[in-house]
């Protein structure tokens, strides 16, 4: 999928299926843009936040020309702030989901389409 690394572009392709709810809300399109800029430079430019791409981002502006130093718990954060991310849009788009068919399904029906949109994970507390 073309632009997935953009929240608003992810936004506008489930706004084509004319559903009553934005995936990712402001503060988490803010949070997706610093990580998926940080990501790129990290892949694509050696760990160096160019001035162009800091320019992409509100959150990155004042670090261009910075190299991005990695913590050892680094990845720990980034999967901590994905967690209520992931929660957020994915139960928020079942439950629109479910909302739009709720006149045509039974209980057992609207029971499988909570567990398709349920979210788990193995560290519970993330999740809010």
């Amino acid at each position: 999928m073309s632009g997935w690394h953009d929240p608003e572009r992810v936004n506008s392709y489930f706004a084509a299926y004319k559903l009553p709810f934005t995936v990712f809300g402001n503060d988490s399109q803010e949070k997706l843009k610093t990580l998926w800029q940080l990501r790129h430079s990290i892949v694509h430019t050696g760990g160096t936040l160019s001035r162009a791409d800091a320019q992409k981002v509100n959150s990155l502006k004042a670090h261009g020309g910075a190299q991005i130093a990695f913590e050892k718990n680094f990845i720990f954060e980034v999967a901590r702030k994905l967690h209520p991310i992931v929660k957020q849009a994915t139960e928020g788009l079942g439950n629109t989901f479910k909302q739009k068919l709720l006149p045509n399904l039974d209980l057992a029906q609207l029971d499988q389409v909570d567990k398709f949109f349920e979210v788990k994970s193995s560290v519970p507390s993330w999740l809010r």
